[in-house]
């Protein structure tokens, strides 16, 4: 079977440090037969030192009915948010955060299909340093 992503929206546009991050976005079964989907959100923070290129910070698995569809929301907890600088402090820094919302990461390789899903952004204002 296959699926649709629509209405990707954040309960904050922007975030604090000490915030969790909460993703909401609609799921549909578009295919013939019911189906499974993990839901999951990868996160980038282009320029920021000490950031992976993108770390899935959340999923949820959903079974559809053909032709079904689910509003779910998966909350991002801050930590996730954070980087690991040079000297391995955890830190939420300021700045963008990309999030992908899709049935696998947003990476297109020859002979493979792009996962359905959807994009968005949110601000982080403010720092903070994490405990271990």
């Amino acid at each position: 079977t296959s699926f649709e992503y629509s209405n990707l929206s954040f309960d904050k546009a922007s975030i604090t440090s000490d915030s969790d991050l909460k993703v909401r976005v609609d799921v549909k079964n578009a295919g013939q037969m019911a189906g499974d989907e993990v839901v999951q959100v990868y996160l980038s923070r282009a320029g920021i030192e000490g950031a992976p290129l993108r770390a899935l910070a959340g999923f949820q698995r959903v079974h559809l009915a053909a032709g079904a569809s689910r509003k779910l929301e998966i909350t991002i907890p801050n930590r996730q948010l954070s980087v690991v600088d040079n000297q391995g402090a955890r830190k939420i820094v300021p700045g963008k955060v990309q999030l992908w919302v899709g049935g696998g990461p947003p990476m297109v390789r020859e002979a493979l299909v792009k996962p359905a899903g959807l994009s968005g952004s949110v601000e982080i204002t403010g720092e903070a340093t994490l405990s271990k």
